[in-house]
This record gives structure tokens, sequence and C-alpha cells, in this order.
């Protein structure tokens, strides 16, 4: 009879059997005639735990800083602590540090423990206030392993073992029930919270089984929470948790022997953790475990979301302060990939590369003279294009780097844009510079506009204006309730549909909040939007239709109304003082951005005060800054993306949108800039990624 069994580590066992009541063993193959059973890995177990090193996280002056790590079956009931190597210990030049972690004579500063452990990350918070510009270790401390004489509380972990008072010593003992209660934890034992049902995140009844009650009064808690158990309990020394369930057993009574795990009886799903009055982490030597870099940088804003339509030339817009576009750069690259390391990714296009070289594939490895060569013919030795700026070429090599065709497809695939100027004025051609668009957005909660709703029916869209009508029947008429959900409710977005009140000529269109003002930017004389509250419903408003003091209650909708920014130089042309779209100080614009195909990538940016003196951006490392991510599906990506859900977004001037989760920044005020450099100064600093316009 076969006996089902849960294994908590991969590898290789020995099926063995006894004719002597448990008295010897012996081996016994399988039909195959193999002596070893082979456990494989489930996706995401690893062989050991461990905290990844060589990681790279971004930080802005000024602002709190997030560090989040991320390993491989970590245990979170011991955790530990990081601290930071400053920027004073790190070459530029040599892009090397020259002390690092754990050194003695090197200050650890900013210490923290982690604000939240799971068994695959550990996240941790810094003050970004107290560090300046620059690059910092991340220093690691193990809580069990550094164990001083200090008076403190720290947690020791005794791997795949458990704890049996009857085994060891029996002045160690389970904690019983009446303790527990006393303690006020009798609520979180599995025998009373899971046979009367429980929801909400202290509900961790998954793994109670009904028929199979654990023995003893054992806690539904995982270990973090175990571990702070035991913290409110009196006496207590240790507990025993499941690796991958909540089991909390704590233990109570005499100190658990100190000494190596073996002397406790091995548990291939079970750990023991022991609790010992002393501190850790008291020493820099204690912090010298490398996690990786931190980048902290002063100027561009982080944590920003673009939506970017496949197929189309749209743009990525960086915010900030004291910006450069003749020295900052940006360089996109895949999802999962990390800044400073990895090089540019394959699937993005633009019309201004000299060739269409596909990244991924052999072509990388083979980018001949003759190539380079027929770039030129196209583009000519010093070309200029329309807006743009000189073009570089294909020969261009990186100091310090090998001149293969690998470096060159890699870091001059992308060219830069110009000086800034406007080159088709200056040619006396005619040049319409982009609507700047709508960036702001006032609420007026608990209102809405009566009267006056744009028509978006498939029947009546056709009463707006030409222009008016082209936008809204490619883009709010396949959205409008009734056209989407009275045949078939199944998409998210029907939840705001109302049966038997949306009629087929409504008015009403089923899009959450950031969809609806997206589409109210886009839409020529759109003067606001009636946003449901809680579902997503809205309703466009047509010019004048919104005066002052006209707005009536109704605490389902709030009202969302443009604010249409003040016409302002954005470069360094005058043209009637108006935001020709250019970049400046406040945003810098990259623009004719083309995705071969829908997916995310990830925003680096080379921040030049962050390299040597008269340094430029020529290699991935240059590229550390993390600014966020470009999610290419269009418009349909705020409807199916968790985290852009409730983003806002707002339309760029040279397309696509930027989002925010969490406060949106200020729209950018821009000042005029001073003069572009120097004639070929440009082209010189142009390797990597493209300058902005």
């Amino acid at each position: 009879n076969g006996e089902a069994r849960v294994f908590c580590e991969t590898g290789e066992y020995s099926v063995c059997w006894s004719e002597d009541a448990g008295a010897s063993f012996a081996a016994v193959p399988s039909a195959e005639g193999e002596l070893m059973m082979q456990v494989a890995p489930v996706e995401g177990d690893g062989q050991s735990r461990a905290l990844f090193t060589d990681q790279r996280f971004t930080g802005r002056t000024g602002a709190s800083i997030t560090i989040t790590t991320g390993g491989r079956r970590l245990p979170t009931a011991t955790t530990g602590q990081i601290a930071l190597v400053g920027p004073q210990y790190y070459d530029v030049a040599a892009r090397a540090w020259t002390r690092g972690c754990g050194d003695p004579l090197v200050p650890h500063t900013h210490a923290a423990a982690p604000a939240e452990a799971g068994d695959q990350h550990r996240t941790y918070t810094v003050d970004g206030a107290e560090l300046g510009v620059g690059r910092y270790q991340v220093c690691f401390c193990e809580e069990q392993s550094t164990i001083s004489t200090t008076a403190g509380t720290s947690v020791v972990l005794l791997e795949d073992t458990t704890y049996q008072p009857s085994v060891t010593t029996p002045s160690t003992e389970f904690a019983s029930g009446v303790q527990l209660a006393t303690a006020g934890l009798a609520d979180q034992m599995c025998n009373i919270m899971c046979p009367r049902g429980c929801t909400g995140a202290g509900c961790h009844c998954d793994d109670f089984d009904p028929e199979n009650p654990p023995g003893g009064p054992v806690l539904c808690l995982y270990p973090e929470a175990c571990r702070a158990a035991c913290a409110s309990l009196t006496n207590c020394v240790g507990f025993v948790t499941h690796q991958s369930q909540a089991h909390c057993r704590l233990l109570v009574g005499a100190a658990i022997p100190e000494g190596p795990s073996a002397n406790l009886p091995h548990s291939e799903c079970f750990d023991t953790y022991r609790v010992v009055p002393r501190a850790s982490c008291q020493q820099r030597t204690d912090f010298w475990y490398s996690l990786g870099e931190l980048v902290v940088t002063r100027r561009p804003v982080l944590g920003t979301d673009w939506v970017l339509t496949p197929g189309r030339e749209e743009s990525v817009e960086i915010l900030g302060t004291d910006l450069d576009g003749h020295k900052d750069r940006i360089m996109l690259i895949s999802h999962n990939a990390t800044c400073g390391t990895d090089p540019s990714a394959a699937a993005v296009v633009s019309p201004w590369a000299p060739t269409a070289i596909p990244l991924d594939t052999a072509a990388a490895n083979t980018t001949t003279a003759e190539e380079a060569a027929a770039a030129r013919a196209r583009w000519g030795a010093a070309a200029t294009n329309r807006q743009y700026g000189t073009l570089t070429t294909l020969e261009r090599r990186t100091p310090g780097e090998a001149a293969t065709a690998e470096a060159i497809a890699r870091y001059n695939a992308w060219l830069p844009y110009g000086d800034w100027a406007d080159e088709a004025a200056e040619a006396g051609e005619e040049y319409v510079p982009p609507a700047p668009g709508i960036t702001e957005w006032t609420t007026t909660e608990s209102s809405y506009c009566p009267g006056g709703n744009t028509e978006v029916s498939p029947s009546t869209v056709g009463t707006n204006s030409e222009e008016v009508a082209a936008v809204l029947r490619a883009q709010a008429t396949p959205h409008q309730c009734y056209n989407l959900c009275s045949v078939s409710s199944s998409s998210p977005q029907c939840l705001g549909f109302l049966p038997g009140v949306d009629a087929p000529n409504s008015t009403a269109l089923c899009l959450p909040v950031s969809s609806c003002l997206a589409l109210c930017a886009a839409t020529p004389g759109c003067s606001g939007v009636d946003a449901h509250r809680t579902l997503p419903r809205c309703f466009l408003n047509s010019a004048g239709s919104c005066p002052a003091g006209g707005l009536l209650a109704q605490e389902d909708y709030d009202f969302h109304a443009p604010v249409v920014p003040q016409r302002r130089l954005c470069g360094r042309r005058l043209q009637g003082g108006e935001d020709l779209g250019y970049s400046c100080d406040a945003i810098l614009r990259f623009r004719d951005l083309m995705f071969r195909a829908g997916g995310t990538f990830k925003v680096c940016f080379c921040d030049h005060e962050l390299l040597a003196p008269n340094h430029r951006c020529y290699t991935s490392d240059d590229y550390a800054v993390d600014l966020g991510m470009v999610h290419v599906s269009g418009v349909s990506c705020l409807l199916q993306n968790s985290r852009l859900r409730r983003a806002a977004c707002l339309p760029q001037a040279h397309g696509g949108l930027r989002c925010y989760t969490g406060a949106v920044p200020p729209a950018p005020v821009c000042t005029p800039v001073a003069p572009p450099p120097a004639a070929g100064d440009d082209v010189a600093a142009g390797v990597c990624d493209h300058l902005p316009r």
C-alpha cells in the first residue's frame, strides 16, 4: 500500500524497508531498479537559503528610500540588519570600491532592521534626507551569526529540527493552552480558530485538517508572527515552526541548550528557533556580506510608469529638477533586467536608428564596416534630421572597452537627438508645434455636471464635430456601457453597466477614472469628467457645459475638471512663449520611441552627477538609476494592470501616458536654457542612447 508523504527538501532519497519492526533497515529498489528516489524542485524552490548579491537599488535624496532585497527560502523569524558604506569609498573614475562591507576602518551608517520580511524578500527603509548623491554599498549582518555580549534579544535558527522536550530536556516544554490564553493568544490556537471559521488577514487555516487536528496547543501563525507571539509570552525561550505552513509551538522554561542543531531531532519540514538574551549586529565587522549597491540621485523623479502603444511612435517624459539634456540619457532594458548591469532591450525600435539591428539575434555580433558605410550613405557623415541633431556613427568606440561588434550594436544602435535647436525653423520650413495637452486636474467630490454629456454611442457619436467624432469613435464608443456590456457582461469594465438605465444611446462609459481622464485629455473641447467613485463608470462633458457654480450634489460621483497649463517656453527657441514640446531643466522628453510588440520595460537613467568629471554616458554601468517601468500595451493596460488601475495618468506632449501610483509631481515649469555646447560636443557625448529634444 502506497503512503502519501510531503517532502520539504529536494534531492535524492533512499527508500528503506524493515522486517524487524524498525530494528534495522535496508534500501529497496524501484520497479526500474533505481536505488534512489529523486524529489525535484518545484518552480521557485531553491537548494539553499540565501540573500542574493550584486543587487542594485535606487533612491532620491530628501525622500524615504525603500530597499527591497531578493533571496530564496529566507527565514522570516530571524532576519538581520543592513548598513551603508558611503560614496567616499567609491572611485568613480576606476568604477571600483576602495573599501567595503565589514571593513573595521570604514563607518557603516544608517543601520536598519527590516520593515517587512518574506521568504523571498526583505524590505528596509532608509531616510534619504541624510544621504548625499552617490553610490553606497549595502551591507548585511545576519542576526543569528553575530550574537554579541550586549544585552538584548536575538533569535537563532536551528534549521530542519524539531524540539521534543522528552528527548532533550524535561525542564523545557511546550506552552500550555492556559499559558497561551493568559498571554492573549487563545484566538490564534488552531483548534479554536479554525473549526468555527475565520476570515481576514489573521486567518491562517488553509492547512488545518479537521479530520486530523494538531495535537496540543498549536498556534496558526507563520514564523515571523510566531516570534512576536513568543515575545509576548513570559519565559518563552524559543519556538518551533513549519517551513511552509502556519504551524507554531512556543517553548517555555529553561533555555534551549546551545550547540549545533544536530543535538535536536532532525525534521525535514520544521525549524526550531532559540531565543538568546543578547543583541546582534553590534560591530562593523558583522556587516561583511555585500548585497549590492544603492544609487542615490537628487534630480529625476522616481517611481514613474509609462503606458505606450506598440507600433506607434510615442515618448517617455522624465520629470525632475536641474535636468541636463546635453548630459543625461536614458536606456530601456527588459523588465526583469537590472539598471547599471544589463544592455538595452531588443524590442525597442526608433526611426532614427541607422540600421535595423535585431539585438536579440546573431546579427548583433556581425555588424560590419559595410553596414556602417550604408548607414553613412543613408544619413550622411554628419547628418541632421528635422528637429534632431547630429547622428553618431556605428564606428564610435567606448573608452576602455573592447571594440567588438557586440559593444557597437549595444551602445550605438540608439542615436542621440540634437541640441534642442529648431532646425526646421532655421531652414525656413514651417513647423507646427504639438499641443501642450492637459497635465493637471481639479476634483470636486460628490458632485456632477448636469447636462452637456458628450455623445459616444455608435448611432449618436456623429453629432459631434468631425474632429471630436474621430477621436470618440476610436477611443470612447468601444467602451460605451451599452455597446460593451448589453450582450455579454463578463468584462471587469461591465461592473459599471446599469441594466435598465443604460439605453442604446446612453452617454455612460464603462472605464475607470484614470482612463476617463486620459480620454478627456485626448478629446478636443472636453470640459470635464463625471466619474463614479467606486465603479468603472463615467461621462464626458462637452465644452461650455459646466460653467462656474453649475455643479450639482451627487454622493456617488466626483467631477474632474482639466486645468489648462500656462503657455510657456520649454526649450531654447522662443516662439510666442509656447511650450513647443522641447526638453528643459524640469522635463526631458524622449520622443519617437516605438516598440515592435507589447511588453514591459525598465527605464534606466544615466545621471551625469554620478560620473567622473568630464565623463559622459558610455557603458551600461552608467545607467544605474531605475526610474520606473514602460508598459507597452496601450490604454487597455490601465484596466488589466492592478498597479495602474488606480494610477493618475497624464498625456505626454509626444504621445503616450505618464502615470503615478502615489503623489503626482507638479506640472513642470520650464525656464529658458543656455545655448547648446559647441559643435561636435554632443556627438562625442551620444554613444549610448538618444538625447531628449
